[in-house]
């Protein structure tokens, strides 16, 4: 027989009930504090994940993001399976990409065996990066669409604002410029900004410049695109850097940030001038499809030294690993709509 205290024997049927689900609840939460890794409960309100919550330029409220530290392979590995991210259902667009973002790379990813089984990890790790990007540009750019047609006296204090804003944010105003200086031709300058990078084109470079997630930029400065800064305190110098070079490739805190900073760059950089004009051409020709990354990859002559031979060998990585199905991929909770590439015929 159970000996209740005296006090307690004053305690309501209703206040015993809620007494009851707090012990459960504690117990609960005892029971997933044993069974899953540490490492795997780091969870991060829903806004993207390099990205201040309040910024109204950036937030994108339709996906909930989690943020994982994942030490090891093997626990990425059963990570991956326990949200059946299962790459050959997506490649046929038979399943979503779950919402899994890595704030860095597992430690031992490099000793993974075999390769195949290295390149599916990083693949894993890169593309929901990349899809996540592109939709909170995606967002930015349907919002701009959607006031492309008014003139800039007949906005909206609040959309004035927020052009302004964006205009500044792709560098079509400098700092300090206001809506005055938001001509019709500045806004079609920003629309031809404000545009995805193909996923393929993306995945290609993330494994081209990190080395498929070995690299020492990448797993000490979740550097996967090898961006230049001429800052040494904001990045890592190269081991093979020439005597009197000043450069070293950026470091991020998290991955996320290093793909941000790489779809910016292709948005905004003066020497990309020609991949945003034809990525322009190509949607006023028709739908995107899955092959527009090997097409705009023959624009970015200018990210490498290597010139011709760096767009060979993008345009070999998509091809041989097939990352032309991953264009019509889509992130799991995803609220905002964005239109899939149309699929090549016999593809």
């Amino acid at each position: 027989m159970i000996c209740v205290p005296k006090y307690l024997e004053r305690v309501t049927v209703a206040e015993r009930f809620m007494l009851g689900i707090l012990a459960a609840m504690f117990m609960s939460t005892m029971i997933v504090g044993f069974w899953v890794p540490s490492e795997s409960l780091r969870f991060v309100p829903p806004v993207p994940p390099t990205v201040n919550a309040g910024s109204a330029i950036e937030a994108n409220p339709g996906l909930r993001v989690s943020i994982f530290r994942v030490r090891t392979a093997r626990r990425l590995r059963e990570l991956f399976e326990a949200s059946a991210f299962d790459l050959g259902q997506i490649r046929q667009g038979g399943a979503d990409v779950p919402a899994l973002f890595l704030a860095s790379l597992p430690g031992d990813l490099s000793a993974v065996q075999p390769v195949t089984e290295r390149k599916n990890l990083f693949i894993r790790i890169a593309l929901p990066l990349i899809l996540h990007r592109n939709a909170v540009v995606y967002e930015q750019r349907r919002r701009l669409q959607r006031l492309d047609g008014l003139a800039t006296a007949a906005l909206s204090s609040v959309d004035r604002d927020w052009l302004v804003r964006l205009a500044q944010l792709y560098r079509v105003l400098p700092p300090g410029d206001g809506v005055s200086q938001l001509t019709m031709t500045a806004r079609a300058q920003l629309l031809n900004r404000v545009d995805v990078v193909p996923v393929s084109l993306a995945l290609a470079q993330a494994a081209t410049e990190s080395g498929w997630g070995t690299s020492r930029f990448a797993k000490q400065g979740n550097a996967l695109f090898g961006q230049w800064t001429w800052d040494e305190s904001a990045g890592l110098v190269p081991t093979d850097r020439e005597e009197g070079g000043v450069h070293a490739v950026r470091a991020f805190p998290q991955l996320a940030g290093s793909v941000r900073a790489y779809v910016s760059n292709l948005n905004i950089s003066q020497h990309y001038a020609s991949f945003r004009s034809t990525r322009a051409a190509l949607r006023r020709a028709g739908p995107l499809d899955q092959e527009w990354g090997q097409i705009l990859a023959g624009q970015l002559g200018a990210y490498s030294v290597e010139r011709a031979d760096y767009i060979e060998k993008i345009r070999s990585i998509i091809r041989v690993n097939n990352f032309g199905d991953f264009e019509i991929s889509r992130i799991v909770d995803q609220r905002i709509f964005i239109p899939a590439p149309t699929p090549v015929a016999g593809s």
